[in-house]
C-alpha cells in the first residue's frame, strides 16, 4: 500500500512539473490573455476601469422616515435633472448627530457621462435611503436632508427605551 501512495506521489509531482515547464518562453502551452498574463488583462479581469465622475446634489421632492426592526429608516426621492444618473445615496454629513442631536444627510446622485434630456420627471425619479440604527436613533431630535432646492427636516419615529 505505502509503495502505491508513493507511486502516485511521484507520477502527481513529475505531473506538475510538467505543467509549470508548458508556460515558458520554449514553446510551450500560452495563457491566454484574458487571465492577465505579463499586464495585460482585458474583458472580465480588467482593473482598468472608467473614472467615475463626482456625486452631484438632488433636490428633494418627498423625504419620509419609519420605525424598522433595531432602527429607523429614512427614504428620501426626487427628480434627476436628465436620464441615466445612478448611484442615489444619502452622503452623511457627519460622523452621527451633533450635539443639538441633528443628523444631517445630503441627497447624491452620479451624473451620466452623456446626459440624454428625455423622459418625464417621473421616469427620472432616485430613491435612496439609510437605516439609523437604535442606538443612533436614540440621541436623534431630527433628521436634515440637504437638495439642491433646499432642506427638508423632520423627526424619527418613537424608539423605545430597551
Amino acid at each position: 500500500m505505502g509503495c502505491r501512495r508513493m507511486r502516485n506521489g511521484i507520477l502527481l509531482l513529475a505531473g506538475a512539473a510538467f505543467l509549470a515547464g508548458c508556460g515558458g518562453g520554449g514553446g510551450g502551452m500560452e495563457v491566454p490573455g484574458f487571465l492577465g498574463r505579463e499586464g495585460n488583462a482585458q474583458g472580465f479581469f480588467s482593473t482598468r476601469g472608467e473614472e467615475v465622475p463626482d456625486p452631484v446634489v438632488l433636490p428633494i421632492q418627498q423625504a419620509t422616515s419609519e420605525r424598522a426592526l433595531y432602527g429607523a429608516i429614512v427614504r428620501v426621492s426626487g427628480p434627476a435633472p436628465t436620464q441615466g444618473y445612478w448611484g442615489a445615496a444619502l452622503r452623511p454629513l457627519s460622523e452621527g448627530p451633533d450635539a443639538n442631536g441633528v443628523l444631517r444627510f445630503e441627497f447624491v446622485a452620479i451624473p451620466p457621462a452623456d446626459p440624454a434630456n428625455s423622459g418625464s420627471p417621473k421616469t427620472r425619479t432616485m430613491t435612496a435611503g439609510a437605516f439609523i440604527p437604535t442606538i443612533t436613533a436614540r440621541k436623534v431630535t431630527k433628521v436634515e436632508i440637504h437638495g439642491s432646492g433646499g432642506t427638508q427636516t423632520f423627526a424619527l419615529p418613537t424608539i423605545p427605551k430597551a
